[in-house]
């Protein structure tokens, strides 16, 4: 009953997100705009996003990985591995960011922290 009651408040329009004029509206998650300054702009924060999410899930299979290891010396290295290229790739978008906020700023317009 539970499950089906999820459901239905989900699909439901409850959840409506009400874009501007001249934006499109994607499955009810995002407006992207026409604009090309302004849908680069979108694109860019989706990636972040998702670059973020799924660093921060790296991080907890690494930290699962070390606390399951149970003494065995390759699980914990695979394990310390992950943690590291999930901290090394969350460096990355940081230094991204960082880089196009100023390019994007400056040269293009593209205003990352609205």
């Amino acid at each position: 009953m539970f499950g089906s009651i999820l459901f239905f408040s989900l699909t439901s329009n409850s959840f409506a997100l009400s874009c501007g004029v001249g934006e499109v509206n994607i499955a009810d998650i995002v407006c992207l705009s026409p604009d090309p300054v302004a849908l680069a702009g979108d694109i860019l924060d989706i990636g972040i996003v998702f670059g973020t999410l799924l660093a921060t899930l790296f991080l907890i299979i690494g930290g699962f990985g070390v606390a399951t290891s149970g003494g065995n010396p390759e699980a914990l290295e695979k394990a310390k591995e992950t943690i590291t290229s999930a901290i090394a790739g969350l460096l990355f978008i940081l230094m991204s960011v960082f880089i196009l906020s100023i390019i994007g700023g400056g040269v293009i317009g593209i205003d990352f922290f609205k």
